[in-house]
């Protein structure tokens, strides 16, 4: 996956994990509507989103594939959707990684306007 170097500016960001590998850290661009997640620095997620109405669309969620199965995309997903709770939005979750992420975590069910594709 290529992932674009250049710093993003942040509106958000958290350090979500400080003990896997490198620091794992997830900004939220709001001008570029996408999450990312990054390892010591370095993007190698993110997940994108439509917003309109009081609603976040998350559209597309991808993490590069030789850092698959280490949990990251839980970990950006899980704080995208808290982000999006605290600022009082909705969530339509269009991206298969985040439609079956809400369907294993029914905390999300508040939130949840529906879900357009069924989870994998």
């Amino acid at each position: 996956m290529a992932m674009c170097t250049t710093p993003v500016p942040a509106v958000s960001e958290r350090v979500v994990h400080d003990g896997w590998m490198e620091k794992v850290t997830v900004t939220h661009a709001a001008e570029r509507q996408r999450y990312v997640i990054t390892v010591a620095g370095d993007p190698v997620g993110l997940t994108k989103y439509r917003e309109s109405d009081g609603v976040r669309e998350f559209v597309h969620t991808e993490v590069d594939p030789a850092l698959q199965g280490h949990g990251l995309g839980s970990q950006l997903i899980r704080w995208a959707l808290d982000d999006t709770r605290g600022a009082g939005l909705r969530i339509v979750a269009s991206c298969p990684m985040v439609a079956a992420y809400v369907g294993k975590h029914r905390d999300y069910d508040d939130i949840l306007d529906h879900t357009d594709v069924a989870p994998r």
